[in-house]
């Protein structure tokens, strides 16, 4: 008997994505069809903040079980209308499980057409390869040719993969993997131009643990591609930034600075922060213009040093937050859109990344009287930081202020009137606002250990200011504000 229903003409792993225009010009996904082991979830689009008209459409790529088995293949299409914006994400790193023969491939192929003005954000999880796995992916990406009102299409595209599994051992301890990424660009006869081929091989050629010796204790290898005039910024900026790393015989090391005479911006500040950063993580990356493509290569010891260069390299720059998501200030913990890979919410947004400024909270003193064990005959009182946003607490003027261990404290709280102690060697000395106490005589020990207070209290402080740049030099001396400082600052405590 034969069946009523129309025999279906997809194969297992086909999927197609097809974000179109309706009338007048709303965009709107038109096609997301899938087949085992393959899935599509789109939720709700989005709008911009700054572009009310513009929707933002997001698609996950799923795998059933997380993964591909061997013998896998997925095939995805996506066309892309003119004027629309799709973001490719995933959930999770997409897992290559292990393969019973080197002849046993699991094999992915995307293949993206953008109608002019369309912008393409994929930016998935690294691809994680288990021990003896096999796998081949090729994405190509086909700009159709310019019109009279739109450029051709905008690609942010990344590629990445991780050594596996190192909490079990494993390092680059696959058999195969390559992954291809061409772009093309569409030709008014109908035919295409080739504009970039990106190639990446990773091959034992049956040599345990040939792969592993050639990585440099690298834990993430990755590519980034951009192209178009809406990621015009994003790429110069990369360029900018590798054309100012530090190189011997170059470049000031320590502030970026040709000789190290002339003012530091605040944008040298910050790229001298993440350039330390970047050396302490051990993150390698370069650039490179290719036809009007820019491509980043990166590298990091882990994943988590990669995903971190990247979003601080991507939320420093803002042009894929503005224009495929919002910023963090009001995202709710089920907003799980572009953002998610920005700012996702076990980690928060860079130190030197103004997300929310709010003036900087002023520093409070809090005093507590040392217990009548440990007093001298003067008994002295404790001075210490406190996190708190109300106005500094007043001394006791009842009570002397000079302190059992000797310190070197910056207020500008402190009145004349707040040290009574009639004893002339305990008595602090002005130098500007700056109050210095005289050295009681401690032991040996006691000495010692007051010149570690002393080392961490100054390493904190250096932390702080290459931390909060914003703050003028003169608050670090002094404590005070300055008429440049107000109205500025991050949102987070001072101390």
């Amino acid at each position: 008997m034969s069946s009523p229903f129309k025999v279906s003409a997809s194969q297992p792993g086909n999927g197609s994505i097809h974000l179109g225009l309706l009338p007048p010009s709303t965009p709107r996904l038109k096609t997301s069809s899938y087949q085992y082991p393959l899935k599509l979830v789109s939720p709700s689009p989005s709008h911009l903040p700054d572009e009310a008209q513009t929707l933002v459409h997001t698609v996950y790529l799923l795998t059933y079980g997380g993964g591909l088995v061997a013998g896998d293949a997925i095939d995805l299409h996506v066309t892309l209308d003119a004027t629309t914006r799709l973001v490719l994400l995933t959930q999770g790193s997409t897992k290559l499980f292990k393969s019973r023969s080197r002849d046993i491939v699991s094999k992915q192929s995307m293949n993206v057409t953008l109608a002019p003005g369309s912008a393409l954000c994929y930016l998935p999880d690294p691809v994680q390869p288990f021990e003896e796995s096999c796998f081949e992916q090729k994405q190509t990406y086909t700009l159709l040719p310019s019109d009279k009102n739109h450029p051709a299409g905008n690609l942010c595209v990344l590629d990445w993969v991780c050594n596996g599994r190192p909490a079990n051992g494993e390092n680059w301890s696959f058999l195969r993997y390559g992954s291809r990424n061409e772009v093309y660009i569409g030709l008014p006869a109908g035919k295409r131009k080739l504009l970039l081929r990106d190639n990446m091989l990773l091959n034992d050629s049956g040599v345990a643990n040939s792969i592993t010796s050639r990585m440099d204790s690298q834990g993430v290898i990755g590519t980034l591609i951009l192209h178009g005039t809406l990621l015009t910024k994003l790429g110069q900026f990369f360029m900018d930034e590798f054309k100012l790393l530090p190189r011997i015989g170059g470049r000031k090391w320590d502030s970026g600075s040709d000789c190290g005479d002339e003012e530091v911006d605040a944008a040298a500040q910050m790229r001298a922060v993440r350039q330390r950063e970047e050396t302490s993580a051990g993150v390698l990356w370069s650039a490179a213009a290719v036809r009007d493509c820019v491509v980043v290569k990166f590298a990091a010891p882990s994943v988590e040093a990669g995903r971190s260069w990247l979003r601080v390299m991507l939320v420093e720059e803002g042009s894929v937050a503005r224009l495929f998501a919002t910023y963090p200030d009001a995202i709710a913990p089920s907003t799980n859109m572009i953002s998610s890979f920005l700012f996702p919410e076990d980690i928060a947004p860079p130190s030197y990344v103004n997300v929310a400024p709010r003036r900087p909270q002023r520093p409070t003193i809090r005093v507590v009287p040392t217990p009548t064990s440990e007093c001298l005959p003067c008994s002295p009182v404790r001075l210490s930081h406190a996190r708190s946003p109300s106005a500094p607490a007043l001394l006791n003027p009842t009570v002397p202020t000079h302190a059992k261990r000797p310190s070197l404290i910056s207020l500008a709280s402190f009145s004349s009137g707040s040290s009574t102690c009639p004893t002339t060697d305990a008595q602090p000395k002005r130098s500007g606002s700056i109050m210095r106490f005289k050295s009681l005589s401690l032991p040996k020990e006691a000495r010692e250990r007051e010149r570690t207070m002393k080392r961490e209290d100054r390493e904190r402080k250096i932390r702080e200011m290459e931390l909060s740049p914003i703050v003028g030099e003169e608050f670090w001396r002094t404590g005070k504000y300055g008429a440049s400082d107000e109205g500025k600052g991050w949102g987070y405590g001072v101390f």
